[in-house]
């Protein structure tokens, strides 16, 4: 019912139909397709434009539990935005009963 999909065919037909036939996307895709494990993941050589991210759910346990940082997981300060907010500008909306009442009279 499903297929497999195969994001490097993918990226060799988008290459196709947008007519760009330039080397390096290419050598690019064969580099990639050759990079690939049995499991159709990507191994660490990969570009660094992708980030590196563990393979398995195991792995991601053993860093957590090892306090290291997970690849890929960004990290938000606790603290908010120093500095006074500005003023509001706009009037606050009117409640529902304010509505009826204003327009009953």
């Amino acid at each position: 019912m499903y297929q497999k999909f195969d994001f490097t065919l993918y990226k060799e037909w988008k290459a196709r139909k947008d007519g760009s036939s330039d080397a390096s996307t290419s050598q690019t895709l064969q580099e990639e397709s050759s990079s690939k494990g049995d499991d159709g993941a990507v191994s660490g050589s990969q570009g660094s434009t992708e980030p590196s991210y563990p393979a398995s759910f195991q792995e991601i346990c053993e860093l957590i539990a090892s306090g290291k940082p997970i690849p890929g997981i960004r990290q938000i300060p606790n603290e908010l935005a120093e500095g006074t907010p500005s003023l509001s500008a706009m009037n606050p909306r009117p409640k529902p009963w304010e509505k009826t009442a204003a327009s009953s009279e």
